[in-house]
C-alpha cells in the first residue's frame, strides 16, 4: 500500500492559495489594445501632455497622497496607499510609453500609450482606485481625439531632455512641467520664469497678471470662493513667474479708470477689456461649484494683448474632500494652469 503524505498536499494547497492571493491582489489596464480590434491604439500628443495626463489621472483620484516619479527605462508615476492604519497597502502605478506604429496607409506614426497597474493587500479599495485612475486617464485620452490605430508597435526613445520632475515637496501630491524648461520645484518656491520680458535697457521684467475672485456657483458660499481666490493669488505669486497685481491695486485702478462695475464680469471679452484697463497681460478667472460631496474648481488663463487675445489655458479639478482640503486643491489647480 502506497503511503500518502498529507503534509505535501497541504503545502501544495498553501502554495496555490498564496499564488491565487497574489494574482487576485493585482490589477492591470492598458490603453494600447482597444476592445474588438486586433490593431493597436496610440495617441498623437506631445510628451509633455502625455505625462501631464498620466499625472492628473493619479492626482485626481489620489488626493493628499504623495506621488513619486518612476525614472526607469519606462517612465511614469507611482503612489503607495495605506489603509487600516497602514496594515493594508496598495501600490498604484501609471507608465507612459513612447511608441511608433504603422497606420493603414503604411505611414509611420509616433505617439504614446499607457499602462495602469497596481498590487497590494488592500484588495477591494486598491483595485477600485486603480480602475478609477484608468477610467480618468482613458477619458482624457478619448477627449483629446488624438488616437490612431496602428500595427507593428514598438517602443521608441523619449524626446529630448524630457525628465519627470522631482516631487514638489514632502507633502504635496502634485508635479508639474514634465518637459524641459522651465523646471518647477515647489508650489510655494521659485522657478526660472518662462514669462519674463527684456526691456530695451536690458532689464528683465515680469509680465503682469491679475487674479479675479472666483465665482461661487451651485452649492458654494461666496465667502469660500473669495477665500480660495486669495489662496490662488498667493500660489501664483509664489511661483515667481509673474508680477501679480494685488486685489487692492486692482480696486484702486478700477476706481481711477471707471471700470469698477466690470470687475464682476465673467465673459472673456469683458475680462480682456478689464485686463487692458489694468495694464495686465494676463487675467486668471474661474469658479467653484459643489455637486453632492464633490467640489469643482475651474480656472482660465486669458491673454489680453494682441490679435490673438483670448483664453490660452483651461484647467478643471474635482475634489471630493472637506473644505479645508480645498486649499491644497486650489494651489494645485493654479499651478497646473500656469505650468
Amino acid at each position: 500500500m502506497k503511503y500518502h503524505n498529507p503534509c505535501k498536499s497541504l503545502q501544495a494547497l498553501f502554495c496555490l492559495l498564496v499564488l491565487g492571493f497574489l494574482v487576485g491582489c493585482s490589477t492591470y489596464f492598458s490603453t494600447l489594445q482597444p476592445k474588438g480590434s486586433n490593431e493597436k491604439l496610440i495617441y498623437q500628443i506631445s510628451e509633455k501632455e502625455a505625462f501631464k495626463l498620466a499625472f492628473q489621472a493619479m492626482a485626481t483620484n489620489l488626493p493628499n497622497t504623495p506621488i513619486t516619479d518612476i525614472t526607469d527605462s519606462v517612465r511614469g508615476y507611482r503612489a503607495l496607499l495605506g489603509f487600516g492604519g497602514g496594515f493594508d497597502t496598495y501600490t498604484q502605478q501609471v507608465l507612459v510609453f513612447p511608441a511608433s506604429g504603422i497606420d493603414e496607409n503604411g505611414v509611420e506614426r509616433k505617439g504614446f500609450y499607457f499602462e495602469v497597474s497596481g498590487s497590494g493587500s488592500a484588495i477591494v479599495t486598491g483595485r477600485q482606485k486603480n480602475k478609477k485612475i484608468f477610467k480618468t486617464l482613458n477619458k482624457s485620452l478619448i477627449d483629446s481625439k488624438s488616437g490612431i490605430l496602428v500595427k507593428d508597435v514598438r517602443m521608441v526613445e523619449y524626446g529630448g531632455d524630457s525628465k519627470v520632475t522631482e516631487n514638489l515637496d514632502g507633502d504635496s501630491i502634485e508635479k508639474l512641467a514634465l518637459s524641459p524648461p522651465p523646471k518647477i520645484s515647489k508650489i510655494t518656491g521659485k522657478r526660472k520664469s518662462a514669462k519674463e520680458a527684456t526691456t530695451p535697457q536690458g532689464n528683465v521684467t515680469k509680465e503682469k497678471l491679475a487674479v479675479m475672485d472666483l465665482k461661487a456657483k451651485y452649492g458654494v458660499e461666496q465667502e469660500l470662493a473669495e477665500g480660495l481666490s486669495v489662496v490662488i493669488r498667493d500660489a501664483i505669486q509664489g511661483l515667481g513667474d509673474y508680477e501679480v497685481v494685488s486685489k487692492d491695486d486692482v480696486e484702486v485702478v478700477a476706481i481711477r479708470t471707471a471700470i469698477r462695475q466690470s470687475l464682476g464680469c465673467d465673459d472673456t471679452k469683458c475680462l480682456i477689456a478689464v485686463g487692458r484697463s489694468l495694464g495686465t497681460k494676463f487675467m486668471v478667472a474661474g469658479a467653484i461649484s459643489k455637486f453632492g460631496d464633490t467640489y469643482n474648481i475651474s480656472l482660465r488663463l486669458i491673454d489680453t494683448v494682441g490679435e490673438n487675445a483670448g483664453v490660452k489655458e483651461r484647467v478643471n479639478r474635482n475634489c471630493k474632500c472637506a473644505e479645508d482640503e480645498l486649499i491644497e486643491a486650489a494651489k494645485v489647480t493654479a499651478s497646473l494652469l500656469l505650468e
